[in-house]
């Protein structure tokens, strides 16, 4: 059963509210570390998983008969191919 459009966009949004929560985390977690390599790491992964849902949101939102199927899960990272 395909995903009316309603749908779609519920999805896209729900993509970006966690890739905003994940940036939240890595600001709140940066603030807080007392110069560890280890804090910053972690701060840093954060940074980079939230910057990835939320850009798959804004792509779903888009378009998301045209972008969903160029997004890829490949392990833990989202690889994002898109042609121009």
């Amino acid at each position: 059963m395909p995903l009316s459009a309603y749908t779609k966009r519920i999805v896209a949004q729900k993509w970006m509210f966690r890739g905003g929560a994940f940036l939240a985390a890595a600001n709140l977690l940066g603030v807080q570390r007392q110069n560890s390599e280890d804090a910053l790491m972690v701060s840093l992964h954060l940074l980079c998983q939230g910057m990835e849902l939320f850009l798959k949101g804004l792509l779903s939102d888009k378009d998301y008969d045209l972008y969903y199927p160029k997004l890829k899960l490949t392990g833990p990272r989202l690889v994002v191919r898109l042609e121009c």
